[in-house]
């Protein structure tokens, strides 16, 4: 979910945040998976309300999407959802918007195409998983060409609860369990620097 806490203007008319969440939701659509709604420009020309640095710094961690004017144009501030605290087993990555996009992508992507290919297709047998793996396979390799991924260390394998040595759990004959890895990228999203006068 997100929360946009800012209005906007454009030309001589102003819409609330609730009508410019309508805006966000395509902007968040149509954007590729290896980019973020961070510092993203728009068509507006101005936001209905300047928060201070120190406002908008207290709106992205209490999880509110805002637009900020910088000057020149206006821009959303920092791609975040409303999540403010992450579940045992979450880290910062669940309070972005392009993180969530990303899992949600590969999850669909990898059922849909075990439902288009493999389902009621394929036989349950060592040959035909490691069919299923190696196209699963395939389709992480080109998100990692992408960046949307890390090259390095992503994986899909039969859950090791189901399968191997001493599985804790067994499965039916029509059944596989699998297990995908990934370890998402992300974006500059903060700058910080000194500035030396000599």
């Amino acid at each position: 979910m997100i929360n946009v806490g800012t209005g906007v203007r454009l030309g001589d008319t102003y819409y609330s945040s609730a009508e410019t969440s309508a805006y966000v939701a395509g902007l968040i659509a149509g954007q590729r998976l290896n980019e973020s709604t961070t510092y993203a420009a728009t068509p507006f020309d101005d936001v209905t309300r300047r928060w201070t640095r120190a406002e908008q710094e207290q709106a992205v961690q209490n999880g509110v999407f805002i637009f900020f004017h910088d000057g020149r144009q206006v821009k959303a501030l920092r791609g975040v959802n409303t999540l403010v605290t992450p579940a045992a087993g979450q880290n910062n990555a669940w309070k972005k918007i392009r993180s969530i996009r990303v899992m949600d992508a590969i999850n669909t992507d990898l059922q849909r195409s075990a439902e288009d290919a493999y389902i009621g297709k394929v036989n349950n047998t060592e040959e035909g998983r490691q069919a299923l793996i190696g196209a699963m396979k395939a389709y992480l390799a080109l998100l990692a060409q992408s960046n949307v991924i890390e090259a390095e260390g992503y994986d899909v394998i039969l859950d090791p609860a189901y399968y191997g040595a001493a599985p804790i759990l067994k499965p039916e004959a029509d059944q596989v369990f699998l297990q995908w890895n990934v370890k998402l990228t992300d974006v500059m999203e903060q700058l910080f620097g000194t500035f030396y006068v000599q």
